[in-house]
């Protein structure tokens, strides 16, 4: 449905690369990729300076946003390495460098994420690159482990862009409660509910009643654990909905796993779910 692709890349390290082609001028798909609104409308709760040497941070709970005392506590801290917007002397380009990824004062390569925003025909292209100059094994692995995140979120962005371009937009993010398990049995179950097969083609048409309400839609994207719908009902908009580990320690999290749902809909759009509804259709799911 969207033109997005993934790969791994070992020349000079080891890098995810994804690219996507988007129906949009580069300064507009610049405005999502490298703001603070714009990204966290697409991926995670965000707060950005935009200039070299500015802090970025980015929420690891889904629940908790940047007006939250608690948000810098619970965020990935990156310092941005360039900004430049796009114009007719080149391509934009976003990056960033994140130091303490594995947290403060253990000894790892630095993580590094840029966007590149270019005019591709009549549309722009996005290639986003995120790992390391070095390419060990712990690089390695978590460059890979980090491809289906990225891609269900070049999806949300996608969406984003080619189902509401123009407008602001509205998300509502919502947890459920941890169930004992791992991830695969719990996403197991939601996607039996949500009558997402495994292996769903993009297009796969979803339509899920439960006490909460009613969900409907067509896959965008899925993978092991997460999936992405182009959502008519309750509303038009983006819905990513995906399966975490869960718990304060290491052995917590093999036993238990949650389920989380990040909506993006426009501004003005009439909508009576807010995230405590949508706690309860995640519970439902589960």
């Amino acid at each position: 449905m969207f033109d997005i692709n993934a790969r791994i890349d070992s020349t000079a390290g080891v890098w995810l690369v994804v690219e996507a082609r988007v129906d949009v001028a580069p300064a507009r798909a610049f405005t999502e990729v490298a703001t603070a609104d714009g990204i966290s409308a697409w991926f995670s709760p965000t707060t950005l300076e935009p200039e070299v040497g500015g802090e970025l941070l980015q929420g690891l709970d889904p629940t908790v946003g940047p007006d939250s005392p608690e948000f810098a506590d619970m965020a990935t801290r990156g310092t941005v390495t360039e900004y430049r917007a796009p114009s007719a002397f080149g391509a934009g380009r976003f990056a960033y460098v994140e130091r303490d990824w594995m947290g403060p004062g253990m000894p790892v390569d630095p993580w590094l994420t840029s966007f590149e925003v270019a005019e591709s025909g009549s549309g722009t292209l996005i290639t986003l690159r995120s790992g390391f100059e070095q390419d060990s094994q712990l690089g390695r692995a978590s460059a890979e482990e980090s491809e289906t995140g990225w891609t269900q979120a070049m999806h949300c962005l996608a969406h984003r862009l080619s189902a509401f371009p123009d407008g602001g937009v509205r998300t509502t993010q919502a947890l459920s409660d941890v169930r004992p398990g791992s991830v695969e049995a719990l996403w197991a179950r939601a996607a039996k509910a949500l009558g997402i097969p495994a292996g769903a083609e993009p297009g796969t048409h979803v339509d899920a009643a439960s006490r909460a309400g009613r969900v409907a839609g067509t896959v965008l994207h899925s993978a092991e654990g997460a999936a992405v719908l182009a959502l008519s009902s309750p509303g038009v908009g983006t819905l990513n909905v995906y399966c975490f580990p869960a718990g304060e320690s290491a052995s917590e999290a093999t036993s238990n796993a949650q389920l989380a749902a990040r909506f993006a809909e426009p501004t003005d759009a009439p909508s009576d779910w807010d995230s405590d509804r949508w706690q309860r259709w995640l519970d439902s799911l589960a």
